[in-house]
C-alpha cells in the first residue's frame, strides 16, 4: 500500500484495513494513522492512495465473453458522511463514491494474459 496523504504536520500518514487476505468479507475498510487534513478548495490529487488487490473468485469463461459482459469486477470506493468519514472546516460532514472496474484476465490454456 503506498499513499502521499500527509496530516496537519506534514507528516506520511500510514494505513491499515484489519483484514487479511479471503473472501469474507467481500470489503476492505481502510483507515488512516490519524486526520489527513485537505485544505479547502484543494483540487482532486492531494492525497493519493493506492494498493493491491487479489481475485478470489471469477465467473469468466477462457472463451472470449460476449460483448458487454467483459471479464471485470466491479467495486466502489467512497467515504460516508453519515460516519463523519470526512469533515470540511466549516464542521459539515461529506461524503462521496465512484464506481470502477477491475479487468481479470483468464487467458486460455497455453497463452499469457497482457495489458493491452
Amino acid at each position: 500500500m503506498t499513499s502521499t496523504c500527509l496530516d496537519t504536520d506534514g507528516h506520511a500518514v500510514t494505513w491499515s484495513t484489519g483484514h487479511n487476505v479471503g473472501a469474507i468479507p467481500n470489503e476492505v475498510v481502510l483507515t488512516p494513522s490519524t486526520g489527513i487534513v485537505i485544505p479547502a478548495g484543494t483540487l482532486a490529487g492531494h492525497c493519493d492512495l493506492q494498493f493491491d488487490v487479489k481475485t478470489m473468485s471469477q465467473a469468466c469463461s477462457e472463451a472470449p465473453p460476449p460483448s458487454g459482459n467483459t471479464c471485470t469486477i466491479v467495486q466502489f470506493a467512497g467515504y460516508i458522511s453519515a460516519e463523519h468519514d470526512a469533515t470540511c472546516d466549516n464542521g459539515i460532514s461529506s461524503g462521496s463514491k465512484q464506481s470502477g472496474t477491475i479487468r481479470i484476465c483468464n487467458a486460455p490454456a497455453g497463452t499469457s494474459c497482457d495489458d493491452n
